[in-house]
């Protein structure tokens, strides 16, 4: 049995409570403060996400790595896609059910991707470091030309977002070492402070939607050149940020957060539950966070959602669906 790294649990906790934050304060990202927080999240949260999938995709050789997709990824997505459109239908009172298992529902296309990515490393790895990310690089730029290139197969998320995978793939955590001293955590903190003051600064200009690199460009209304720079000054942005995170988190084992970080999955799959609800009833829910001080404790509460989620109790009642045993599998190979 691996022994699990604590720095890794500790990054994926923070990453996935400013999942949780970024999709609670969003309908609130007219204010120019939490706008800046929202884009700040988002410049940076998902390409980290999918930079430690790709770290933790290197067993791609292995005999079960095909199983693991298919146990892992494609039955819980299988499973939750069905759950969310039943939850849709049935609490939220859309007008008809709709199984749309090639257009994922909202927080799935992660899991869509993630599929893809794992299922087309075995033939990429195989390509020169160096010719893999230039390729990838330019595709992911090159999508959002493509005009029907868009939540359908989450196709441009997929091909957008795969360098930060394929970057993670490459990584080896040695690198981190030189950059392990005091001086590099406080210009950390520093960096990211003024990327937030700069997003607060142009908050009212950016648009957020750029940062989900979900449509093509057009529909944000960049056009021409315009729409390619923005792309790598967005993938700039979520390098930088992303490695300041990645030097300040402890590597250490720290009391209740690494814990926490063993069960991020739980979070991400079930918080879209509360979330819709809230969208759902948002002109009751959210008038009432009408000041700094209130909005903030929609944070706090962001944060306590990701924590309940992230339990052991939530994985105990929920494994069996988001972790299905397949033992009958492994008796009939047996037999």
């Amino acid at each position: 049995m691996l022994t699990r790294d604590a720095y890794f649990d500790n990054i994926k906790f923070i990453l996935i409570t400013l999942v949780v934050i970024g999709h609670l304060i969003m309908p609130l990202s007219l204010g120019q403060t939490v706008r800046a927080i929202v884009l700040t999240i988002y410049a940076f949260h998902m390409p980290l996400f999918i930079f430690i999938s790709g770290y933790f995709s290197k067993n791609y050789k292995s005999k079960d790595y095909g199983k693991k997709i298919f146990t892992n990824l494609i039955i819980p997505y299988l499973i939750f896609e069905t759950l969310y459109s039943l939850f849709d239908y049935l609490l939220i009172n859309t007008n008809s059910i709709v199984f749309s298992y090639f257009t994922p529902y909202w927080i799935m296309w992660y899991l869509f991707s993630m599929i893809i990515w794992k299922l087309i490393l075995p033939y990429v790895a195989n390509l020169k470091k160096s010719i893999a990310l230039l390729i990838s690089f330019t595709f992911s730029i090159l999508i959002g030309y493509a005009e029907d290139a868009g939540y359908y197969a989450s196709i441009s998320r997929t091909i957008a977002f795969f360098p930060f995978f394929l970057m993670g793939f490459y990584f080896k955590k040695e690198y981190l070492n030189y950059f392990r001293s005091r001086k590099y955590k406080i210009s950390s903190v520093v960096i990211i402070c003024l990327i937030f003051y700069l997003f607060y600064g142009y908050a009212s200009t950016l648009k957020t939607e750029f940062l989900f690199h979900a449509v093509p460009y057009s529909v944000l209304e960049y056009s021409g050149i315009y729409g390619a720079i923005y792309r790598i000054i967005s993938f700039i942005f979520a390098i930088i940020l992303g490695m300041c995170v990645m030097i300040i988190v402890p590597k250490k084992q720290i009391p209740i957060l690494s814990k926490l970080g063993r069960n991020t999955i739980y979070a991400y799959l079930l918080h879209g539950f509360i979330i819709s609800y809230i969208y759902a009833n948002s002109s009751s829910f959210y008038p009432y966070f009408d000041t700094d001080l209130k909005k903030f404790g929609l944070i706090l509460i962001g944060c306590l959602i990701a924590i309940i989620l992230s339990t052991d109790i939530v994985k105990l009642l929920f494994k069996w669906i988001i972790e299905p045993r397949f033992d009958f599998i492994k008796k009939k190979q047996m037999q």
